[in-house]
């Protein structure tokens, strides 16, 4: 019962970010734009080809949202599958960008002014690593109680919330952000 309920807290976790990241770009279409741009700059996509990346990434994320939400045991493990290539493709833009010294701000839940960085390693690699999870549990896949469905949807919902807003806390923790103190009033 462990193995199920393991399985749909990530399914669940991952459905809800992808979700989340492709309803970010479809609410600021710039977004899309940026990506293409950051193609570019990686010399992984030249040309006109760069121009749809940003397109591309969205049918992606639209197609791992739809894959955790089809109850087919090989449709969810091809989307767990998926995401986990797609968090590793990302990490690997990264490392490209910071390599070469080029700073580009997050567009993967549509907007943001923070750039790529070690944060997004970290988050891309817990995302990468639910999905993971989610495929070797996937097999065991069976009937669970509804009190236990409950509860994997609010455990998956409430992981995948602290991964998407996973850059916005580590400001809020780090030396650059806001301090917040006991003391003032």
């Amino acid at each position: 019962m462990i193995a199920q309920y393991l399985a749909l807290v990530c399914q669940v976790s991952i459905g809800a970010i992808f979700l989340c990241a492709a309803v970010g770009k479809l609410m600021n279409p710039r977004s899309l734009n940026d990506l293409a741009t950051l193609v570019r700059t990686t010399g992984l996509i030249r040309g006109r080809l760069s121009a749809g990346f940003g397109a591309l990434i969205l049918t992606v994320e639209l197609a791992i949202a739809s894959a955790m939400a089809i109850p087919v045991r090989l449709v969810t493990m091809l989307g767990f599958a998926m995401a986990a290539c797609f968090m590793l493709f990302s990490i690997f833009v990264i490392f490209l960008l910071n390599r070469r010294g080029t700073a580009f701000t997050c567009a993967c839940f549509g907007s943001s002014v923070k750039p790529l960085g070690p944060i997004h390693v970290v988050r891309n690699l817990m995302i990468a690593l639910i999905a993971c999870v989610g495929m070797l549990f996937s097999p065991e896949a069976g009937r669970l109680p509804s009190t236990m469905i409950a509860l994997a949807v609010v455990t998956g919902l409430t992981a995948g919330g602290f991964l998407i807003a996973l850059d916005r806390l580590s400001d809020l923790f780090s030396s650059g952000g806001s301090r917040i103190s006991l003391n003032d009033r």
